[in-house]
């Protein structure tokens, strides 16, 4: 059936439900609508906004130059670079990221900094990869190895102690360590 011709009646070609028909009250809508002032800055979806803040970020704040020295930083909306929501929805292409830190290395500066922004985009891939191949394996107690390498001694094996103390002051934050 061709959906764009308007034989289906709201159909997902054509139509995008709004927050009440998905049956969030009024009140609920209001809220989603409305900008956290706890949070380090509004993120707006889409492409534009991203290449809007890489922009702002890389260009007309100059804050590639710094970014080794304040990407740990959890205030404010210039610590880091805050591309990470564009990244995961793939509004933003994390080769453009790369090319853009390029670009600013030939006309500005080639720094840590600059290398460092690159290095994580690629550990980011990695883990992404990482996580496609071995899927939900990377969340059991024996990791993507499984059992019966654990058990066959492999070397990168790693036996988990299951001890209830230790356990409980892990849970309870007395572990001796801060």
């Amino acid at each position: 059936v061709d959906a764009t011709d308007g034989s289906i009646p709201k159909c997902s070609l054509k139509y995008f439900p709004t927050l009440e028909e998905l049956g969030y009250t009024a009140e609920q809508v209001k809220v989603a609508a409305t900008h956290d002032s706890r949070g380090v800055m509004e993120f707006k979806g889409g492409e534009t906004a991203a290449l809007a803040r890489v922009k702002d970020y890389i260009w007309d704040k100059d804050r590639l130059k710094i970014y080794f020295d304040t990407r740990n930083g959890m205030l404010g909306p210039d610590y880091s670079t805050k591309f990470s929501p564009w990244l995961a929805h793939g509004c933003l292409s994390p080769r453009y990221v790369a090319r853009e830190c390029r670009r600013y290395e030939g006309a500005r500066v080639a720094n840590k900094s600059t290398y460092w922004v690159v290095f994580e985009l690629l550990w980011r891939d990695f883990w992404k990869f990482f996580a496609q191949k071995h899927g939900n394996s990377i969340f059991f107690l024996d990791g993507t190895l499984g059992h019966d390498a654990i058990m066959s001694g492999h070397a990168n094996a790693r036996r988990w102690g299951l001890d209830k103390r230790t356990l409980a002051a892990w849970k309870e934050g007395r572990t001796g360590f801060p």
